[in-house]
């Protein structure tokens, strides 16, 4: 089983459980939706989320993912190259086998909630 992490509102999952699919603005904007190996996940949230609440991890089984999925070389955080998994299509929500809640932490950083690591 290989499971790839998503960052996301809690309001914006709704709306993609109500759909049936998730299709957020970088799917339009950049051609496809960002996703994270666990080992890269803390970056992606420390960085680009730092202090918001109200944010939720989506456990994707990519064995279920319909969407086209291909790894691609990101340089991120800064002065690290990478590749990270995206999603060129809608995600089936269908696909999405654990939604755990993603708390900050007192001092703005976030930590990788045990229940995600499946």
């Amino acid at each position: 089983m290989t499971i790839i992490y998503h960052i996301l509102t809690v309001s914006d999952w709704e709306t993609a459980k109500a759909a049936g699919s998730y299709h957020p603005p970088s799917l339009d904007d950049e051609g496809f939706i960002h996703a994270a190996y666990v080992s890269q996940t803390l970056d992606v949230a420390n960085i680009l989320y730092p202090g918001q609440t109200d944010l939720v991890l989506l456990c994707i089984e990519l064995s279920k993912v319909t969407a086209r999925f291909q790894e691609d070389l990101v340089e991120f955080p800064p002065g690290t190259k990478s590749l990270h998994p995206h999603f060129y299509e809608a995600l089936n929500t269908n696909s999405v086998v654990k939604v755990v809640d993603f708390p900050v932490g007192v001092d703005g950083q976030f930590t990788m909630p045990p229940d995600a690591l499946l």
